[in-house]
């Protein structure tokens, strides 16, 4: 059996909706959990012990949305952006208890390695999904954004297109150069009317996504935009979605 250890009398949330569970035991082993069980429970013989002394264990966190290399001053503060702040992210996420992350729309060449080191054991950090660069329509946002400020430093954050075929191509390129896990798409205007991507750019990703097995997030601020990419078929929404100014039933954005 493989060296194990132990996690002694916490109080435990299974994630399943349940009780929290007062003196539980988790038992680990090869960094596997094996068992859950009462702490009244017989010992592993040969375990090294952590005493939990009624601390509360509960299963890895998420964040579904982030952008890591804005998080190293890349977009907000370019002035203090330091490579080696990126590093010492990922190793914050763990110690407030995020062990996976979805990087929404980063530079793919630094959330792709990461992944990579995450993997070969290289980086002490939560597991990543990467989306790398996020598609938009010729100066939308970001572009027309963020990245008109030259002191921005977030690399290949996006790719403009303007025909579905270019689209197509364009996403085709970038799962076969960095793997990417999903596809992150804005489908938002710039405030007071700027570029936005067409329909037909966004149902042909959306299908070529499907074609390469990938799911597809898109970028929204209304709920028309909302309910259009629910119709493309786009597996998530990300950012609030306002109806003019109220609230509505999500039951509004449900197809058929």
């Amino acid at each position: 059996m493989a060296a194990a250890w132990v996690l002694d009398d916490v109080i435990l949330v299974d994630g399943t909706g349940g009780a929290p569970v007062p003196r539980s035991r988790v038992v680990v082993e090869d960094g596997v959990i094996v068992s859950v069980g009462s702490a009244a429970t017989p010992p592993v013989a040969g375990a090294a012990v952590v005493e939990g002394r009624g601390r509360w264990v509960l299963p890895g966190l998420w964040d579904t949305h982030m952008h890591h290399r804005f998080s190293a001053g890349g977009m907000l503060w370019p002035e203090e952006f330091r490579e080696e702040q990126l590093l010492l992210n990922w190793r914050a996420y763990l110690a407030a208890g995020v062990t996976s992350v979805v990087s929404i729309g980063d530079d793919p060449t630094t959330t792709v390695a990461a992944r990579a080191a995450e993997q070969d054991g290289a980086l002490v950090g939560p597991r990543v999904f990467a989306a790398g660069s996020l598609f938009t329509a010729p100066g939308g946002h970001p572009v027309g954004t963020v990245l008109r400020n030259p002191a921005v430093r977030v690399g290949d954050l996006a790719i403009e297109v303007g025909h579905p075929v270019e689209a197509r191509r364009r996403l085709r390129l970038q799962c076969e150069q960095h793997g990417i896990d999903l596809v992150k798409v804005v489908y938002s205007s710039i405030p007071g009317g700027g570029p936005r991507l067409g329909r037909e750019v966004l149902d042909a990703l959306v299908e070529e996504a499907r074609l390469l097995g990938r799911r597809v997030f898109a970028h929204v601020s209304t709920f028309e935009e909302a309910a259009e990419c629910v119709q493309a078929g786009v597996d998530g929404l990300e950012h609030m979605v306002v109806k003019r100014g109220t609230p509505f039933d999500p039951a509004e954005l449900r197809v058929g």
